[in-house]
């Protein structure tokens, strides 16, 4: 059984991006780093979301579409877009009876926003309307501009059930 590690709060600065049609955020210092889309290995009997694995200099790292499991339907053809991004996360994760390990994935997402600076405190509740999963695998929301971002918590995501099947 793996469990979410969480800080009390994520940084000041966020890396953002859209997925689907869900704005979204990730603490900067989850962020291992952003690459262009490339070819990833098709896994049999994976969870819809996880589009497969790649071979990040020497690591298999899965992938997963990050608009599809926040529940949107799949977006065919995503990785051939030019503004198509991997942004390649990574949080601790406890297993239950162990020490906590680090997991590292590759979230697929339609583009990336500009940087985002917040100040401490700044994080509000996930207001009403957001999908349930959506609500789960998020801190809260920051405003940008006007428009919120969901601050995703990588270490949700790392462990998340929907992805259940990818752990080793």
């Amino acid at each position: 059984m793996l469990d979410a590690v969480e800080g009390s709060r994520p940084g000041a600065r966020f890396v953002c991006a859209t997925a689907g049609s869900h704005r979204v955020a990730f603490a900067i210092e989850e962020v291992q780093e952003v690459l262009a889309p490339r070819a990833v290995t098709r896994l049999f009997h994976a969870p819809r979301a996880l589009l497969g694995v790649l071979n990040l200099r020497g690591d298999i790292l899965p992938v997963v579409e990050l608009a599809q499991l926040l529940g949107a339907p799949p977006q065919r053809g995503l990785m051939g877009e030019p503004n198509a991004r991997l942004v390649v996360v990574r949080a601790k994760v406890a297993v239950q009876g162990a020490l906590a390990k680090t997991g590292t994935l590759a979230l697929l997402v339609t583009h990336l926003d500009p940087l985002r600076d917040a100040e401490q405190g700044e994080l509000r509740p996930i207001p009403a309307g957001v999908p349930e999963i959506a609500s789960r695998l998020a801190l809260g929301v920051v405003d940008a501009g006007g428009r919120p971002l969901l601050v995703m918590a990588v270490a949700r995501i790392v462990a998340t059930d929907e992805l259940a099947s990818m752990r080793v």
